[in-house]
């Protein structure tokens, strides 16, 4: 007998499926980082995200909307660029000169309140997962 495409996706391994595709993911992120750091890449992002925060320091609206719509003339982010202008961007925070303690413990809470609720969300699924396999 055929298996029927219910029997089919009872009998995927969806944990395993997402497993290879974030071990694909980081391994492709991995090899954009190293080529724009090889290709001047740091550079660009540090210079970018030290414009960015002058601009916001400034006031200054008008440049910053013209700023904003030069951006995104210019394209989207790669997976990697993405990655080392977020990098870029800490590390320009945390060299700023009115960086605090303050902040630091703001962005932890920040981290740890995400966490915290996908934690729950992952949990609240499980449960309820468990819960329709008892009924059924």
């Amino acid at each position: 007998m055929k298996p029927t495409v219910t029997e089919k996706i009872r009998g995927f391994n969806f944990k395993r499926a997402f497993l290879i595709f974030f071990a694909a993911l980081f391994i492709f992120t991995a090899i954009s980082v190293v080529y724009q750091l090889s290709s001047g890449g740091w550079q660009e992002a540090q210079a970018l995200q030290s414009y960015r925060m002058d601009l916001r320091a400034s006031g200054d609206l008008t440049s910053a909307r013209e700023w904003r719509a030069e951006r995104q003339h210019h394209g989207s982010f790669t997976v990697g660029e993405r990655v080392l202008h977020s990098a870029a961007g800490l590390t320009t925070r945390l060299s700023a000169p009115d960086f605090n303690a303050f902040h630091l413990i703001g962005g932890l809470f920040h981290i740890s309140f995400i966490a915290l609720a996908a934690a729950f969300i992952y949990a609240k699924v499980q449960n309820r997962r468990k819960g329709k396999a008892a009924v059924e």
